[in-house]
């Protein structure tokens, strides 16, 4: 089959801190910048409003699976896994970045890195919230991380006063690295009152460094997503409305695996192409990986043959090239136990996309040729040998 042609967007923007509202109708960012705390400066601008009732001093998150830790070179936001491979977070928290970490603390501590982003429109490099876009963002990551079901994104608006709750990352005012905190409910108010129709409006208690992070339905079962932390200040918080774009949401999910829950589940729900080959240890390998190779950053070479080893929970990442010109190739897992295996390329444009696979074999045919990455992962964190084979012919 070809490669697809339509690449994940990648849109230039820079994540801002914390400031105090301007004027009444503006909104600031929620992105925690680690700089101040770096070089020891006064930090983040005090919030006139705060209650110490709330995500500060709030309870730790540890019956949210989903809530996520996203690092990025000098910032840090919150958000939630809504599938093995997609994130939820505030759209200025991924436009203008790079490269992101997520982890999910109380997932067994699951971490995965993030191979591209999409957002559906927010590109404002403001540090004030856009009333005109919406502050929604999707990361989608490398490697899957499994969790037992997901959350429930809300298709339609919830009743106006109802009870929301919201989780991120600061305790006391201070960055957390391992947890997130859940803070104690607060009624939710149609934004468009204020000024911002994408949005929820409610008293303020969020803090620098929650962006991104889900505002849940109270006392949800399902763990309902309502909206995402998007800006605060001035006494009043503003948070990113999910039902708006529930329908583009499901649709991005759809296309990055799904919601497959466990292994066997997921293997049904992708292409398939014939039985996974048999590991034989006894085979001979071109090459073998090179550590560290755990992180897009450091991959190895891929050759004809290569061979490696996952520890427990480990991820292995390996990379080739192909010339310009139609070449068909193919990319074939060989594992010990249940590795697994997705390729991503990167396209003319610098953007990444993920190409079409089984969990075992990519068949495709390159016409520009380009690098590709490799990640080798078990789904279960299983330590086990593996052998990545790559073969190809020009047409």
């Amino acid at each position: 089959m070809s490669e697809a042609t339509r690449p994940l967007r990648l849109t230039s923007r820079l994540s801002r801190g914390l400031a105090r509202i301007a004027r009444p109708g503006k909104v600031a960012l929620l992105t925690w910048l680690l700089s101040s705390l770096a070089f020891g400066c006064a930090g983040e601008p005090a919030q006139s409003g705060t209650s110490a009732s709330a995500i500060v001093g709030a309870t730790t998150a540890s019956d949210y699976p989903e809530a996520a830790l996203i690092d990025m070179p000098g910032s840090a936001c919150s958000g939630a896994v809504i599938a093995p491979y997609v994130v939820l977070t505030a759209g200025h928290c991924v436009e203008g970045r790079s490269s992101w970490t997520v982890t999910a603390p109380y997932a067994n501590g699951q971490r995965a890195e993030v191979a591209s982003f999409e957002v559906y429109d927010y590109n404002d490099p403001g540090e004030q919230v856009n009333p005109n876009q919406h502050d929604i963002g999707l990361l989608y990551l490398a490697t899957p991380i499994r969790m037992a079901r997901y959350p429930k994104l809300s298709a339609a608006p919830i009743a106006e006063g109802a009870a929301l709750v919201n989780v991120g990352r600061i305790a006391d005012g201070q960055l957390s690295t391992t947890d997130l905190f859940v803070g104690a409910p607060v009624a939710a108010q149609d934004g468009a009152a204020t000024g911002f129709p994408f949005a929820y409006a409610t008293a303020e208690l969020i803090e620098s460094g929650d962006s991104g992070g889900p505002v849940l339905v109270a006392g949800s079962q399902d763990h309902e997503i309502a909206a995402v932390n998007s800006g605060g200040g001035g006494g009043s918080q503003i948070l990113a409305r999910v039902d708006l774009l529930h329908a583009w949401i499901e649709e991005r999910v759809a296309a990055h695996g799904g919601r497959a829950t466990t292994p066997a589940a997921a293997a049904a729900a992708a292409p398939t192409a014939g039985a996974p080959p048999a590991f034989d240890a006894a085979a001979p390998c071109a090459a073998m990986e090179r550590e560290p190779n755990d992180t897009t950053a450091s991959a190895s070479p891929l050759g004809q043959s290569t061979c490696g080893t996952l520890t427990a929970g480990d991820a292995d990442w390996l990379s080739f090239a192909l010339s310009s010109g139609n070449i068909r190739y193919a990319v074939e897992l060989a594992a010990q136990g249940d590795a697994v295996m997705v390729i991503w390329k990167q396209t003319q444009d610098g953007a990444w996309q993920r190409l079409d696979r089984d969990g075992r074999r990519v068949e495709n045919v390159s016409s520009y040729g380009g690098r590709y990455l490799v990640g080798v992962s078990s789904p279960t964190r299983q330590a086990q040998a593996y052998r990545v084979a790559l073969s190809g012919t020009r047409l």
